[in-house]
Parts: structure tokens; sequence; C-alpha cells
């Protein structure tokens, strides 16, 4: 084999200039961006230029863990027995307020009662005490009720399964402030429970 002239390896040797080389890098460049919609590199190779790359303990975006479902859920719950707890203490005050007003009106009553009572007879008296009766009757018909309930609930069983029962299809507003009471505080023991859940969560 021939083994070249000076002239010839003169020809091939060339000085590597770095500058030239970036220029030249800078002319011809022709940069290529990943495509949406691309498959998402195999297992074991680098990721293509701007992929991201998820935790393996993550999923993508959208998808929801069973974990983060149950939550959601039950802050959906809380919020709502909330809002049943707001609307039974609206109710509560409006019951009490009505209530207050009927005692003062029957205060009044009783007030102008007893200074026509010293010119009433003894019938008369027996008269106007039956009136009485019949307006406290009507005016703590719920309150007396209750009290009848109660009354059944201590001598027998039997009947305060049926009592409940009818308790719970009432409607809020038709119910007594005794009953609303005890509802709120069923409605504040539920969201304490659930609250801890969200917590252990």
């Amino acid at each position: 084999m021939k083994q070249p002239t000076d002239f010839q390896l003169s020809q091939l040797a060339h000085i590597y200039d770095p500058i030239k080389a970036h220029e030249y890098y800078v002319r011809k460049r022709h940069l290529k961006g990943r495509r949406k919609g691309s498959a998402p590199s195999p297992p074991g190779q680098a990721p293509a230029q701007g992929q991201k790359v998820l935790p393996p303990h993550r999923k993508a975006k959208g998808s929801k863990t069973p974990r983060e479902q149950q939550k959601v859920k039950l802050k959906a719950h809380i919020d709502a027995l909330q809002a049943r707890l707001v609307k039974l203490e609206k109710l509560i005050k409006q019951k009490e307020a009505t209530l207050a007003k009927d005692q003062l009106l029957n205060k009044g009553k009783a007030k102008q009662n007893q200074k026509g009572k010293a010119k009433l007879s003894a019938a008369q008296k027996s008269a106007h005490k039956k009136q009485q009766s019949k307006q406290y009757q009507q005016t703590h018909k719920q309150q007396l009720k209750l009290k009848a309930q109660q009354k059944k609930a201590a001598g027998g069983g039997g009947s305060t399964k049926g009592a409940k029962a009818k308790g719970a299809h009432k409607p809020d507003e038709k119910k007594s402030i005794a009953e609303l009471k005890a509802l709120a505080t069923k409605v504040r023991g539920l969201i304490a429970v659930a609250n801890s859940k969200l917590a252990a969560l």
C-alpha cells in the first residue's frame, strides 16, 4: 500500500474551529418538537423533548384515586348536613319567636280576665276556666302531644316505634321545637362523625 504524500495529507488535515462549528450548527439546525398524541416512550427509553414523566404513584390528570373520590363524597355529605343544620336552627328561632309572642298575648289576656274576674259570679268563673283551658289546649297542641307521647314511651315500648316513625315522616315545618332541637343535635353528631372520617383519610 502506498503512503500518502505530504500534499495529500495537507488536503485531508484541517484545524477544528469551535466558533465556526457553532455558526454552522445555528445555520443548519431544524428542530422538531414532539407532536400531540404521539405514543409515550417505551420503558427504559428516555422521554422525548418536552414530554412530561409522571411518577408511578400518580395517575394522569382527570382520573381520581378511590381515596380522592371518597374524600369528595364525604365533603359533599358534610356540606349537605351543614346546610340542613342551618335550616333547622332558623326554624327553631322562628318557632321560639312565635311561641314568645303567643305567651305575651296570653299574659295580656290573662290580666284582662283577672280584672273582670272580680265582678263575675261562680257559674261565670267556671265557664271562664273551661274557655281558658280550651284556649291553652289550642295554643299548646304540639307540646301536649309530645308530653302524651313521652308518657306512652315511658309506659309501654310498643307504641314508641309508631310514634317515632310518624315523627320521622313529618316535614320540619310541622315538628315541635323539642323535635327540631333533637334533630339538630343528631345532625351535629353526624357532621362530627363525617369530619373525623375525612381527617382519617
